[in-house]
């Protein structure tokens, strides 16, 4: 079969791109990011009843891929595992960021993991107000002359989580390289950590990772109440000097957890592999020579900005835990993959919400698999919006302002005004445009002789 290439209407207005492509003479479907978790009222319309209907022979998902904690694009990932295989349907491999290892494992415990991420809030927030104000004052910003505010600006505050964190060398040789990237030849074998009797997230991985974890039991499980209960048990002092900081990171981290953690225990539930790719680990790898992105599927699907890794086998602190779930909701940690190029098959750059650039240092460009013959879908950064205006002159400076790709956008919920980048391309689809009131419509796009073509889409597009 040619590639086809869907970009997927859900409720809510979350992201899905469903990738049904060829590959060494073997059907391949990738599909990247699932929506939002859906209400009863929306279950008609969900993921697996659109494919259903679109592609009904479609038994096989051969790679689900994840590419951040946000909630349109990952919080339905469990509902949809579940109704997809109880139909005997499958998923070979499920790919996922590396924060999530430490953050989302132990879900039999989880009154326990979730006392520790309050604790690890506790201990890391006076570090983080401690950044905060490094960063107010490097700013010339008012607020370091009074007390830190509770309700800091969204991205000051993760700049100083994500430097607290760096500081902190808590993540420092926690996850070890895959040395061996994956023969192409082996597409068609489900990929298993090392431990045979567990795939993808091993209980002996998780006890390694969580130790003998005691019984916990707690009143309820909000901040206030396992604060409440730690302080009971001597782990946290009755008074704390930055409290109201505590419990808003503890708050949101729990918020994080309760996802991860039910994507991950539903690989663990049905069986299904499990392969991690870390961002910070290309972010140290891409300032050495010859380093940057790698893992993945060698000349077929690769990561442009993760390297793949393996959870580390020790025991991981309050702090770690906490950190890793709080790093794990940016958009800068947000993972992108590309799908080659080859000599029957056109390529696909899946972008989600990236910007493809750290501080305004766009990512490397990738060795292999961009376009050199054809042309190339890319899937619109951040739901087009104005704020990845960067990603656009990114992609160009790739692959030549003359080879045009198709745009797809998807979701956005909250995008008001779209990238001039964007808007300056004539080969956009959009499912709703921006500013648009009319229904959503799914975005169907097929390959001929190895190219794609624009489709005869039912309307043109018209963000505003």
């Amino acid at each position: 079969m040619t590639s086809t290439f869907l970009a997927i209407p859900l409720p809510r207005k979350g992201e899905s791109f469903l990738l049904r492509t060829t590959y060494q003479d073997r059907d391949v479907a990738i599909l990247v990011d699932t929506g939002w978790h859906l209400g009863k009222g929306d279950l008609d319309n969900s993921l697996d009843t659109f494919l259903n209907g679109q592609m009904p022979d479609l038994r096989k998902i051969d790679r689900l891929i994840l590419t951040h904690e946000d909630a349109d694009h990952c919080q339905g990932a469990p509902q949809f595992m579940a109704r997809w295989l109880r139909t005997g349907r499958s998923i070979d491999e499920v790919w996922l960021p590396a924060l999530w290892a430490p953050a989302g494992a132990g879900p039999r415990r989880s009154k326990w993991v979730r006392s520790r991420i309050v604790k690890g809030a506790f201990e890391a927030a006076p570090e983080i107000a401690s950044a905060a104000r490094e960063y107010a004052r490097e700013r010339n910003d008012a607020r370091d002359r009074g007390p830190l505010s509770e309700n800091l600006e969204r991205e000051h505050l993760a700049n100083a989580v994500r430097y607290a964190a760096s500081a902190s060398g808590l993540f420092d040789g926690l996850f070890p390289l895959r040395e061996d990237e994956r023969p192409v030849e082996r597409l068609e074998k489900a990929h298993q950590i090392e431990d045979a009797n567990a795939p993808g997230f091993p209980a002996t991985l998780t006890l390694a990772l969580f130790g003998d974890a005691p019984g916990w039991s707690s009143r309820e499980g909000t901040a206030s109440s396992l604060a409440m209960d730690l302080r009971e048990r001597g782990e946290l002092p009755n008074a704390h000097s930055h409290e109201a900081l505590a419990m808003m990171l503890a708050h949101n981290a729990l918020d994080t957890h309760e996802r991860i953690s039910k994507t991950v225990a539903s690989c663990i539930a049905f069986g299904i592999p499990v392969r991690w790719f870390d961002f910070d680990q290309f972010e140290n790898n891409r300032k050495k020579p010859g380093g940057g992105a790698r893992g993945g599927d060698r000349g077929f699907l690769t990561p442009i900005n993760a390297v793949e890794v393996l959870p580390s086998p020790r025991l991981v602190s309050p702090q770690l835990i906490f950190y890793a779930l709080t790093l794990s909701r940016a958009n800068r940690e947000c993972l992108a993959y590309l799908r080659h190029e080859d000599e029957k098959e056109p390529a696909v750059l899946f972008t989600a919400d990236s910007r493809l650039t750290t501080h305004g240092k766009p990512f490397p460009r990738p060795a292999t698999g961009l376009p050199v013959r054809q042309n190339l879908i890319v899937t619109a950064l951040h739901h087009a919006s104005s704020h990845n205006q960067q990603g656009y002159a990114i992609i160009d400076a790739w692959v030549g302002k003359r080879k045009r790709p198709i745009l797809v956008r998807n979701g956005g919920h909250k995008v008001t005004a779209p990238a001039a980048g964007f808007l300056a391309n004539p080969n956009r689809l959009c499912v709703r445009c921006i500013g648009s009131s009319l229904p959503d419509v799914p975005v169907r796009v097929e390959a001929t002789n190895g190219r794609w073509r624009m489709p005869n889409h039912p309307r043109a597009c018209g963000c505003q």
